[in-house]
């Protein structure tokens, strides 16, 4: 079977497409539409890097940007994981590719093969191939999946269909503690002295609050986007200021892949995902790096072993392609 729409056979990925302006105007959900113009890209060799705050012009770590032949990347890559059934697969890995190649910030091989690991689980979806379906890795920007209701009734401050008496027992039964002079805590009420569905309701409010939705349907409007998807209307606010794009206004602009590619950029490299913690902290002195652990970074202990696996096979893969480039 071809890799791509028009037949092409297996091992002529790239040199046989031109890298020419890589225009994607339209933006939304990674469905359809976006996969079919995915599928007719020609890929920049020189995107743009848009402009990035004060905040995000960190200083580039010592080293040359590495440039790779994608002919032997695509090659090991077959000998490493397998084929790549679509042609949307190929298109949005050159770009990811060429992206990490203009990255002046992103010059370690293990920081790359962590970067490529995790966007093969976060971009993980189950697709139909031949008869029958399975996952597959997207390698283009997704959207978190879920229904309208699910990031309601899972991320907003106040579900419509939570009964409001619940609220009203909550707020008689603080009272009354007050009026005889006893000092409890909310958590201990929700805990200890209410329905399960109240209890329910405050730990919703809870996760809606710690992602700084404060408004009805933020669930669902901040629900997660790109190549390592954010959540939450405080970091949409907060992420899109550090690259320069108005994500709150326009959330749906965290799936362009340009602005996707520089939140993983710099939410890795800064510690802006989870807990602060960030590449340079699972870097050892001597050189290595610690992929199981460097899970943290984006999703706790969530499918570390599997990271690890392949970083460590996408190392082989960037070895294999790297361009030796001759002293002058």
């Amino acid at each position: 079977m071809g890799c791509t729409r028009d037949s092409r056979p297996l091992g002529c990925e790239v040199d046989s497409r031109p890298r020419g302006l890589l225009h994607l105007a339209q933006v939304g959900s990674v469905d359809k539409k976006m996969k079919k113009q995915l599928a007719r890209i020609k890929v920049s060799k020189a995107p743009s890097q848009g402009k990035l705050t004060t905040a995000a012009k960190k200083k580039p770590l010592p080293g040359k940007p590495q440039t790779y032949d994608m002919k032997k990347f695509f090659a090991e890559y077959r000998a490493q994981f397998g084929k790549l059934v679509f042609g949307t697969q190929v298109a949005g890995m050159e770009q990811l590719m060429v992206f990490i190649e203009n990255d002046k910030a992103i010059t370690n091989t293990k920081w790359i093969a962590y970067m490529l690991a995790t966007v093969k689980i976060e971009c993980t979806r189950l697709r139909k191939v031949g008869n029958k379906k399975r996952y597959i890795a997207e390698w283009t920007p997704v959207t978190e999946q879920g229904t309208k209701s699910y990031f309601e009734r899972s991320y907003d401050v106040e579900h419509p269909n939570i009964k409001l008496w619940e609220t009203a027992k909550l707020i008689t039964y603080t009272a009354e503690c007050k009026k005889h002079g006893v000092t409890i805590k909310v958590e201990d009420i929700v805990t200890t002295k209410t329905s399960k569905k109240t209890r329910k309701l405050y730990h919703i409010n809870k996760q809606a609050r710690s992602l700084g939705n404060t408004h009805p349907g933020d669930g669902y409007k901040f629900r997660g986007r790109g190549y390592v998807q954010i959540t939450g209307r405080w970091n949409y606010k907060n992420m899109g200021k550090l690259i320069g794009v108005d994500l709150l206004a326009k959330p749906e602009l965290a799936l362009v892949l340009q602005t996707a590619y520089n939140l993983m950029s710099y939410g890795m490299r800064n510690g802006s995902y989870r807990g602060g913690n960030k590449l340079s902290d699972f870097t050892t002195a001597k050189g290595g790096f610690k992929y199981a652990d460097a899970r943290d970074i984006i999703n706790g202990d969530d499918k570390g072993s599997d990271l690890e696996g392949y970083a460590k096979k996408f190392e082989k893969i960037l070895k294999a392609g790297k361009k030796v480039t001759s002293p002058k």
